[in-house]
């Protein structure tokens, strides 16, 4: 059955590639391979109003300023995601503006700042 106002497009496609590892050096043998079309796919479930949500809430951004805060915000990002929040640390090390700055932009509904431990004052800052 031909349906015109619809797009039939092949989710997947592939074949008998036997002679392909000899032509690269390698030896004759028997082969089959296939491809997978991961936007065909998207773009069915669109058509039929069945793509998911793919919008990505976050919790919390993790940034620490120092190279010896890493390990305690990778232990805060793991305890976190096991209590079931998304979590993203950034590692870029950058002074506090661009800290800031970053934090606001990954859109996380809070900030956990990790502070070096010869900072003149609070070690670590939560921000809503």
């Amino acid at each position: 059955m031909n349906h015109p106002q619809k797009s039939h497009r092949a989710i997947c496609g592939g074949g008998r590639y036997d002679s392909l590892l000899s032509t690269y050096g390698g030896e004759t043998i028997p082969a089959v391979g296939f491809g997978f079309g991961d936007v065909v796919i998207l773009d069915v479930l669109e058509e039929h109003g069945r793509s998911p949500d793919l919008s990505r809430k976050l919790d919390f951004t993790i940034i620490p300023f120092d190279s010896t805060q890493v390990g305690t915000a990778l232990k805060l990002a793991g305890d976190l995601r096991t209590l079931g929040w998304s979590v993203e640390c950034n590692f870029g090390l950058r002074k506090m503006k661009k800290a800031l700055q970053q934090a606001s932009e990954s859109g996380a509904d809070r900030a956990l700042l990790l502070f070096p431990k010869n900072w003149n004052g609070t070690r670590w800052l939560f921000g809503t």
